[in-house]
Order: C-alpha cells, then structure tokens, then sequence
C-alpha cells in the first residue's frame, strides 16, 4: 500500500503544480519571460513538467483542455455546484481572489478524487459506491 500512497502523493504533487497558476500570473510569466522555478526539478521523464507547464499558460482552458463530460445524479451535483460557490465566496472574503470553476475547482476536485480511488481496493471501492447507492 506504501507504493500506492507514495504514487498518489506524486499524481497529486504533479497535478498540484500543474493547476496551481492563475491566468493573471500566467499572463505576467509570459509577458516578462520568468519563470517561478517549479521546472528547476524534473521527473524521470521531463515531459510531465512541460504539459503542466503548457497547462498553466494556457488562456482559455476550453479551447485548450481536454473536455471530459461527467453526469451524476443531483445528490452529488448538487454538492459539487455547493462547495464551489462556497470556496468562491471564502477565497474572494480571505484571500481576495476568485477561483474559476473550469480552471481550479474541477481540476482539484478531480485530482484529489483520484488520489483517493487509487488508495482503494476493489472491496472498499465498491463499499463507497453502496454508500452513494451506485452500485
């Protein structure tokens, strides 16, 4: 389990990184031609960090992300479209910034979603889906 949880913890470092940047300061990296120092260290293949780079630079993740179309039932919905305007509110309060939902939300929820299936056996995977009554 150490090598799954080790593995994770990388998919969710990479993924980190990779949605990490706003397009504000996407836009003033590109315009100055800086960089953060986040491609200073490079993963076994070196490819991973040019992605996540071209990830964050991108302006408009419509046109340049992959589209992935999800359907879920109005009880899970519900909470997703729920915790967004919540974190909307309290990083705009805190924080004075807005997340967008396309360009940070989703992308987190999605990252951390898979960390946590990807800890799971197939007994506990298919306990979570009797609890969400899926199954």
């Amino acid at each position: 389990m150490s090598d799954r949880s080790d593995r994770g913890k990388a998919v969710a470092d990479r993924m980190s990184r990779r949605f990490a940047g706003d397009e504000d300061d996407a836009d003033a990296e590109r315009a100055d031609g800086s960089d953060d120092g986040e491609n200073a260290e490079h993963d076994e293949h070196g490819e991973d960090d040019q992605r996540g780079e071209r990830s964050r630079n991108v302006r408009n993740v419509k046109e340049e992300w992959n589209g992935t179309y999800v359907y879920l039932p109005d009880d899970i919905d519900g909470p997703l479209d729920a915790e967004f305007d919540r974190l909307v509110y309290e990083c705009g309060r805190d924080l004075d910034w807005k997340p967008k939902k396309n360009r940070h939300y989703y992308p987190v929820v999605v990252a951390d979603g898979i960390e946590t299936v990807s800890e799971m056996d197939p007994e506990a995977f298919a306990a979570r889906l009797e609890e969400l009554n899926l199954r």
